[in-house]
Parts: structure tokens; C-alpha cells; sequence
């Protein structure tokens, strides 16, 4: 398995957005979530036939391979999606109290 090199771009990508605020980080966000949403298509539906046992060895692992990709590319958007949800609502919330609600918001997401 390589490194994942999405997420430093990631981190990179949404601290150079926060100097643009709220609204900076949400389109970064919902930019990473299309790209996620891309590669998924990509990869196409998921197939049942490396359970059936009618698969070789070599493509029960690569359809495994890339069942752990789906999954991953999942798991990032439902983060995208909560990532969304949490910006929204501190755009929504009057202006944040300087001090420990900031840097509580912070640990939450």
C-alpha cells in the first residue's frame, strides 16, 4: 500500500482556504468530496462474484484491492459530508467567543 498523498494536499489546501474564511473551506471541501465522488465512479460497481468463489486467487485480489479503495473513497466522503455540516453550522452561529469554544469546535471535527 503507498502513502495517501491526497491528505497532505488535503490539510494543505483547507489551511490556505481558511485565510478566505468559512466560505474558503467549504469549497475545498466540496471540491475534495467531487474528486472522491469521481475516483468511486471510476471504479465502477462493486462486483459479487469474488464471494461467490467462481474467482481466481488473482482476482479475488484485485477485486480486494479494490474493494479497499471504495471503502476508503466512502469513508472520505461521509467525512466531506460531516466536514460540510460542522462548517456550516459555525457559519450559521454568531460570531465564535474568543478563548476555549474555538479551539473546542477545532477538536470536534
Amino acid at each position: 500500500m503507498k502513502d495517501d498523498s491526497q491528505r497532505p494536499q488535503l490539510l494543505g489546501r483547507i489551511a490556505s482556504a481558511g485565510l478566505f474564511g468559512i466560505d474558503g473551506v467549504l469549497d475545498v471541501v466540496d471540491r475534495f468530496q467531487g474528486e472522491c465522488m469521481e475516483e468511486l465512479r471510476a471504479l465502477g460497481p462493486a462486483s459479487e462474484r469474488s464471494e461467490s468463489g467462481g474467482a481466481s486467487l488473482e482476482e479475488l485480489t484485485e477485486r480486494l484491492v479494490v474493494d479497499q479503495k471504495r471503502r476508503e473513497l466512502r469513508a472520505r466522503i461521509d467525512w466531506a459530508a460531516h466536514a460540510r455540516q460542522v462548517l456550516k453550522a459555525r457559519k450559521r452561529a454568531p460570531a465564535a467567543k474568543t478563548g476555549g469554544q474555538a479551539q473546542d469546535t477545532a477538536e470536534r471535527i
